[in-house]
């Protein structure tokens, strides 16, 4: 079930990614389209809608970044967690083997 939940954020990462792209071209667009556009409706809006993009672009790279170091945190503890799994089984199974035989531990 965990392994389950995993994928689907790995998936939902994704996606987030590919709209952010695609906001990304458009703002990128946008801008382009009111940089052109001569004479602006408010002074030095050109510079603030590049600054915003600027802007909207960095904080979406951080956390697509901050995600995905998540995503590789999250791989860790489940690699983790099968590791300890897989010990404290072999643990169990030498103490049930030792109870069987009526040896003490």
């Amino acid at each position: 079930m965990q392994m389950a939940y995993r994928l689907k954020f790995k998936h939902k990462l994704k996606i987030y990614q590919w709209v952010l792209g695609i906001i990304i071209v458009l703002i990128a667009a946008l801008t382009c389209y009111a940089a052109t556009n001569e004479p602006s409706w408010i002074e030095h809006i050109d510079l603030v809608t590049v600054l915003i993009s600027g802007l909207f672009v960095v904080i979406s790279w951080f956390v697509i970044k901050t995600l995905q170091k998540f995503e590789s945190n999250q791989d860790l503890l489940f690699n983790k967690y099968n590791e300890l799994e897989k010990r404290v089984s072999h643990i169990e199974g030498a103490h049930e083997a030792r109870m069987v035989q009526k040896i003490g531990c």
